[in-house]
């Protein structure tokens, strides 16, 4: 009878169970449905080990060494953007005779516990913004969700349909993902398709306009908006109104639209879209855009859907948003200020 598995512990105790017992190898071989032969076998082991495990298997060596195996994950993590062939070639540096193959130094890296992941896409953020980053949130760190609760977050969003970003790939140990080496920093760009303007309270979405095609939001397009779907909230003078530095928001026309209408202006870190909300509502938006598969519609078409989502966004979701905001200033204290998982 042929070997076709490993025998199990117990039925080799058993074997030297019955043999103690006084049975020949021929009765335990019909009673356990074996050979006699893999009965002596087990008999004889057991009385040369003194154990029923087995051995312990030297198997085929590792390719690469403890120290080549330190050397290339020192490399990877210098170089996390590098294609898994670029990293095979210099895998085939640390041995004389090379010849390491693509499987070998994958298992390798994911014996390190790294993976090949996409990236996630973070605005870069200088020495200098990052202190101011840190600064901000000191100032606000005894606030509590009543003075949360106040402000009117606000935020131009751009759809560009037709059009995929690349994906950038980089090799990342699991809690790695926030590492600025392991992110793909983005930067503002002109090439637009679609564009918004929104803003959200506490107590649910607020207005939704679109914005002129090809026309870049300027202050006095900015006041029009204002005055229309903002100065006419109930107890606006309650709220705390919040937009980022775009140029627009900056201007001195707009400054003065505030002041005479009596609104507070939250001051605003600059690169710092993970502190807002609304980005987040802004990311569910396109999220669920992205699932009509609307991709070179007509403008109406893709503008009717837009408002149909936002206006479908739950006050419940908005408020479990708002309500991270104690949380990401706490993670902006400990990143020093660099982006956050938001």
């Amino acid at each position: 009878m042929p070997k076709t598995c490993e025998w199990s512990n117990d039925l080799r105790l058993r074997v030297i169970e019955k043999r103690e017992d006084g049975l020949s190898f021929g009765r335990i071989s019909h009673d356990l449905h074996i050979s006699k032969s893999t009965a002596i076998n087990i008999f004889q082991k057991n009385r040369r080990t003194g154990t029923v495990e087995n051995e312990e298997r030297s198997g085929r060596p590792k390719r690469l060494s403890d120290r080549n195996s330190r050397h290339l994950k020192l490399h990877v993590i210098r170089n996390r953007q590098q294609s898994l062939s670029n990293i095979m070639n210099f895998a085939n540096t640390l041995l004389p005779e090379g010849n390491v193959s693509k499987s070998t130094v994958r298992r390798e890296l994911h014996s390190q516990k790294l993976f090949k992941r996409v990236s996630i896409k973070k605005p870069y953020v200088n020495a200098l913004n990052r202190e101011r980053r840190v600064m901000w949130v000191r100032e606000r760190e005894q606030w509590n969700m009543d003075r949360w609760r106040q402000i009117i977050w606000s935020d131009e969003m751009a759809v560009a349909t037709g059009t995929m970003q690349q994906r950038q790939l980089v090799w990342r140990r699991p809690g790695e993902k926030m590492l600025p080496t392991c992110m793909a920093t983005t930067m503002k760009s002109g090439s637009l398709t679609f564009q918004f303007w929104g803003c959200i309270t506490w107590d649910g979405v607020a207005a939704l306009v679109d914005l002129p095609q090809g026309i870049t939001l300027n202050a006095n397009i900015l006041i029009d908006i204002l005055q229309q779907h903002v100065a006419q909230m109930n107890n606006i003078d309650e709220y705390i109104f919040q937009m980022d530095n775009a140029p627009a928001h900056r201007s001195r026309l707009v400054n003065n639209w505030f002041q005479n209408h009596h609104i507070t202006q939250l001051p605003w870190p600059a690169q710092s879209p993970d502190l807002s909300p609304i980005e987040n509502i802004w990311s569910i938006l396109k999220y669920r855009l992205s699932k009509m598969n609307l991709i070179n519609h007509q403008r109406n078409t893709i503008i009717a859907a837009v408002h149909e989502i936002w206006d479908s966004i739950t006050q419940a979701e908005i408020r479990t948003i708002i309500q991270s905001m104690p949380r990401r200033c706490e993670q902006i204290i400990h990143s020093r200020g660099l982006p956050i998982d938001y």
